[in-house]
Order: C-alpha cells, then structure tokens, then sequence
C-alpha cells in the first residue's frame, strides 16, 4: 500500500494509481472528515473534501407527493388499472403473434 500521512498535518497522501484502486474507500474517508490527498509521484495534485450537503430525509419525499396531489393528471390522460392490464395484454399477445 503507497498510502502515507503527511509529517507536518493528518494528511493521508495516496498516490494516484493507488487512488484509482481505492477511490470508493477514499471517498468514504473524506466524507467521514479524514484528510485525503492524491498525488502523482509524490507531487500532490487535487484534495478530497466533503460537501455539505443537508440532510432533507423524508421531507423530499413528502414534498413530492403533496406535489403530486396538488397537480393531477388531466381527465383525457388517467388510466384506471383495469385498462392498463387490458393494453399490456393487448402488447404482449401482439408480441406473440410476431414471432
């Protein structure tokens, strides 16, 4: 493993080939507030570092659906279940009769 820490900060240095092996696992450590930085030869290129990026949970979810309640279909546009089963029915024995 070419994986090293810089002696002057908590820096993990990993050299690039290393890097592309391990970009996953180095992902995780950056976003986990580890110090990540890759390197060619050596010569640091580019540091890895976290977004903040909220937390939005369920409230994504909750907005969607009031989204959707707010703004249905058009009349001319819903289908009922019944007719959706009858048109897959419909495609598949046209399906079948093709080949």
């Amino acid at each position: 493993m070419m994986c090293r820490h810089a002696a002057d900060i908590d820096t993990m240095i990993v050299d690039l080939p290393e890097a592309r092996n391990r970009l996953p696992s180095l992902v995780e450590a950056a976003r986990n507030g580890e110090a990540v930085m890759i390197a060619n030869r050596g010569t640091p290129l580019v540091r890895l570092v976290p977004i903040d990026v909220p937390d939005e949970g369920t409230g994504r979810v909750d907005r969607f659906l009031a989204w959707l309640d707010a703004s249905p279909l058009p009349a001319g546009m819903r289908n009922d279940p019944d007719r959706i089963d009858a048109s897959i029915a419909a495609e598949r024995d046209a399906w079948k009769r093709r080949g």
